[in-house]
């Protein structure tokens, strides 16, 4: 055998072996084809797509009321922007197959262009890019809200920082584009009190985060 045809071979064999490390609590995750991420500079690897069983927990709401993500009972996050959701009568409890890229963050998975079947049928089909003019658009003005309670589950930005929060009474508080929580080294079972523009909806109560009042009694601006 030729050298460089031992070198192949070896190689081959590296990257056949490479464990896949995912970190999801209440579902093994299984890659599907392509799963396996490409070589290249630190941090520029390819996500993984996998296939996980799932339990929903609740949709994750925008302020004013678009569903923007699935939540899973593990805490873990599904991308799904209201043009890919098909199904919005889920509850909590409900077993989801789910099939995305994934990507370990504090803890949680988060996953991206996800394809979500509930018995069978698909409930979620974000594979697709959305196009611009598929964005859902705003209903309006919005009015201030504020809610106490204690932290349930913490929601992440593509670039894993937490940048909002879920309360025990299931008002979503995201602290908007770019934004981070992750300075306030808040925990999950702090009491907090969140203030903002949102609304109340069908699917839950959502706010555009202004103002947090932490454990100790400080308030911050994100």
């Amino acid at each position: 055998m030729k050298l460089t045809s031992l070198f192949r071979s070896i190689a081959l064999v590296a990257a056949l072996a490479a464990p896949l490390a995912l970190a999801t609590s209440d579902a093994s995750a299984t890659p599907t084809n392509g799963a396996e991420a490409k070589g290249g500079k630190e941090g520029k690897a390819k996500q993984p797509r996998v296939t996980v069983d799932a339990t929903f927990e609740r949709y994750v709401l925008d302020a004013h009321g678009h569903v923007r993500a699935l939540l899973l009972k593990d805490g873990s996050l599904v991308h799904a922007p209201e043009a890919a959701v098909r199904d919005t009568s889920m509850k909590a409890g409900d077993a989801l197959k789910i099939e995305a890229h994934a990507k370990a963050t504090g803890g949680v998975t988060l996953y991206g262009r996800a394809l979500v079947k509930k018995n069978g049928v698909v409930v979620v089909d974000a594979t697709k890019k959305v196009e611009h003019g598929e964005h859902v658009k705003s209903t309006g003005k919005l009015g201030d809200l504020s809610a106490t309670g204690k932290i349930s589950f913490f929601l992440y930005g593509h670039k894993g920082a937490v940048n909002g929060v879920v309360l025990a009474d299931g008002t979503v508080a995201h602290a908007g584009k770019g934004a981070s929580l992750d300075e306030y080294k808040l925990k999950i079972g702090d009491a907090v009190t969140v203030s903002g523009k949102g609304g109340s909806y069908a699917l839950g109560r959502a706010l555009k985060l202004e103002s947090i009042k932490l454990p100790n009694g400080d308030v911050k601006k994100p």
